[in-house]
């Protein structure tokens, strides 16, 4: 299911989103007006035959610039550790006339995963959106895709 814009609905009592789950939200006064906004998001697709197929494997992250810079999250291990001009960037985020500089890197990921086999061709689609200090989404956005392929390790 999409729904465009879940804010309006999330606390319309009639609604599925509030008899299912914003009903039970105890501080509801508090977060009503404070709602979802998008900022980055990735989505899993495989290579199935003859076109790219979305699978459950996704991921939305409504603002990125705290977490970018902190080690532990997978952000910064397999993306920004490795900009060469971190501490000239690092509190810009992304504004436009940011530039990061990279070192060369390879990212190999290696997963522990039980459940849905992962095999085959795979990409990851980064869509990264602006947002105005007032939330309105701007017109630009950037769109980055990952290649590869996953393989069984034994």
């Amino acid at each position: 299911m999409t729904v465009p814009d879940i804010c309006p609905i999330l606390y319309d009592e009639p609604q599925y989103w509030y008899k299912y789950w914003t009903q039970f939200i105890t501080n509801k006064e508090d977060v009503k007006d404070k709602c979802f906004y998008p900022g980055m998001s990735f989505q899993l697709f495989k290579f199935d035959r003859i076109n790219w197929v979305q699978t459950p494997f996704g991921m939305t992250v409504t603002d990125i610039c705290p977490i970018l810079y902190d080690e532990p999250q997978y952000w910064y291990k397999y993306w920004t550790q490795f900009i060469t001009n971190k501490e000239d960037v690092k509190d810009e985020c992304i504004y436009p006339g940011t530039k990061f500089i990279y070192e060369p890197f390879v990212i190999n990921l290696i997963f522990d995963m039980t459940g849905l086999p992962l095999h085959g061709r795979h990409k990851i689609v980064v869509t990264i959106r602006a947002f105005s200090w007032m939330n309105v989404e701007r017109e630009s956005s950037i769109c980055i895709e990952l290649l590869g392929e996953f393989e069984r390790l034994s």
